[in-house]
């Protein structure tokens, strides 16, 4: 490996060990909904309406691990939450 790559690794290592803890906390797992357009119906007018705005019906509960999407396929993914003053 070259030296200045190896040098790069080593920085983003030593910057992740720094700032990790800023980076993500998890305080709690949120349940999600999502809504597709599947490759088969992406058209550049499906593309069109749904690059706009959410959809308003179409959407299903999604889990953390689940599949979905895939080549040429469009997704929202939604979910709500409050942030607290803490």
């Amino acid at each position: 490996m070259e030296i200045y790559t190896q040098k790069t690794i080593d920085k983003v290592k030593r910057f992740y060990g720094e700032y990790k803890e800023f980076l993500y906390k998890e305080i709690a797992k949120l349940p999600c909904e999502i809504s597709e357009i599947p490759a088969p119906e992406n058209t550049p007018e499906a593309r069109a309406v749904f690059q706009t705005k959410a959809p308003i019906d179409g959407w299903h509960g999604i889990n953390a691990g689940d599949n979905w999407g895939g080549e040429f396929s469009y997704a929202w993914i939604r979910s709500e939450f409050a942030v607290n003053e803490e």
